[in-house]
């Protein structure tokens, strides 16, 4: 069982939460995962108490799966997430978006970015435009190139996902104009694109399930990706961290033209974390409150 896949959901018990559990379902019957549920809540018997009692409720049907966990931490949600997640290593963090209030957050921070870029897992999420309207089984998954290191394997992962669901396979490679200034030679006009040599893309394509569509633009960024995007009809996007997440005035966020789409979206970190050893799970019982990871 050592070697068994293993998804961390994290719930704060709203809406969008409870609209995420088909997707995770899925997941887990496909991969016949060892499936967390984790809640951070504020420190205190009270608010303890309360998140015992939500969590004990939600999610019900999850108890049916042979390794089902529902766990609670107590203290600061992105500090003990992330130390969760180093010490589990989860195949994919299950973060869904919280709905938007209508009021500003001028300093908000946002906890998806946080997590993508310190806790080095896959994080899977929902654009917060769409994440009211039932989950409909993606007809179109598009892989955006990442330049990662290891972007085939992602690629991979994202083709064996659209073939699971009989769904159209998109390749987007979308190389970023660069400031020219006087000086700048041909190659650095193009710093910073995902490599993409013919012949690894044609080994690639010879090993998946299904030939992709490729769709390929050189340009701003902001605006050709979401041209992109729409020309592929996704409603489902593999990506990096690079197209996943802005840099803004106050901190991270997650990506404009993903939240305002109805899409799902897995994000790839730029470093992964090294190695494959999981939490064992194997002695806890159908509940446990944990102590406080530091």
């Amino acid at each position: 069982m050592q070697n068994k896949k293993s998804l961390l959901f994290l719930t704060n018990f709203t809406e969008a939460c409870f609209q995420a559990i088909p997707a995770l379902a899925e997941w887990a019957d496909h991969e016949d995962a060892r499936l967390s549920l984790l809640h951070v809540h504020c420190p205190g018997r009270t608010e303890e108490g309360r998140a015992h009692k939500a969590m004990q409720s939600f999610f019900a049907e999850a108890d049916r799966y042979a390794r089902c966990e529902r766990l609670l931490l107590a203290g600061d949600a992105e500090t003990q997430i992330v130390s969760f997640c180093r010490e589990a290593r989860p195949e994919i963090v299950f973060a869904p978006a919280s709905h938007p209030t209508g009021i500003p957050r001028v300093r908000h921070r946002s906890l998806r970015a946080s997590l993508l870029r310190k806790s080095n897992m896959r994080i899977w999420s929902r654009g917060r435009n769409g994440s009211r309207a039932p989950r409909k089984a993606p007809e179109n998954v598009a892989y955006i190139m990442s330049g990662h290191a290891n972007w085939h394997s992602e690629a991979t992962m994202a083709a064996h996902t659209a073939a699971r669901y009989g769904a159209q396979f998109h390749m987007i490679h979308l190389t970023p104009h660069q400031p020219v200034h006087d000086g700048t030679s041909v190659a650095d006009i193009r710093i910073g694109h995902p490599s993409l040599r013919e012949e690894d893309l044609t080994a690639l394509t010879g090993s998946l399930p299904m030939e992709p569509i490729v769709h390929s633009s050189t340009g701003d960024e902001f605006r050709e990706l979401p041209r992109l995007l729409e020309e592929s009809h996704a409603s489902m996007v593999f990506l990096g961290e690079r197209h996943a997440i802005r840099r803004g005035v106050f901190g991270y966020s997650v990506n404009r033209d993903l939240e305002s789409r109805d899409c799902e979206f897995v994000c790839f970190p730029e470093k992964a974390m090294a190695g494959d050893t999981q939490l064992d799970l194997e002695s806890l019982g159908t509940y446990r409150l944990l102590p406080e990871l530091q």
